[in-house]
């Protein structure tokens, strides 16, 4: 989480300066749910609390968590521990912003032997958006093969996001926002 946190605040930062970019008749939210851990508690509530006005504004969800790696990000399409599809379309815009930026994408989730790993991991924030049909879509670069030493412990620390991961989902956000002000 502090991963995806470090992004959004990076991301803040970078739109404060460069308002230029950001779509006419579009706001941005940046936000940081809690209580992921304990049932996507923090998430239901805030679609529960904005449903109306998400779906009124057409809202898309560009959600991320456990980024750890520089170079194998994953877009989710399926989340078998929810059971919840995302949106086709924004998880095409992801993975188009992505390849701008040469960074290594691909889709995850929906195949057979992705849906049986998957129910090892937990749910997104995206998820409380999907099953209330706001378009949304989770990207993740978490390093699967040692995660589960440290995943969700007090050992989840910092030290595990290598160099350049922050950066590229930078990269893939600020590159997700221009090509909506492009279209």
């Amino acid at each position: 989480t502090f991963s995806s946190c470090s992004v959004i605040v990076g991301l803040g930062r970078y739109l404060k300066t460069h308002k230029d970019i950001i779509p006419k008749n579009t706001e941005i939210r940046l936000i940081s749910f809690g209580s992921e851990e304990s049932g996507l508690r923090g998430s239901y509530r805030y679609v529960a609390a904005h449903l109306e006005e998400l779906k009124k504004f057409n809202a898309m969800v560009f959600n991320m968590d456990g980024l750890e790696t520089p170079d194998k990000f994953l877009v989710i399409e399926y989340e078998p521990t929810t059971r919840t599809k995302h949106s086709e379309e924004v998880v095409q815009k992801i993975l188009k912003a992505a390849e701008m930026n040469d960074i290594k994408a691909k889709r995850f989730g929906a195949g057979k032997l992705e849906k049986t790993v998957g129910k090892l991991s937990g749910g997104s924030d995206a998820a409380a958006f999907s099953k209330s049909n706001i378009k949304a879509a989770f990207l993740n670069s978490a390093d699967w093969k040692t995660r589960s030493s440290y995943y969700h412990q007090s050992t989840d620390t910092p030290d595990k996001i290598r160099k350049g991961t922050l950066e590229n989902a930078l990269l893939i956000c600020i590159s997700f926002i221009l090509n909506e002000k492009n279209k």
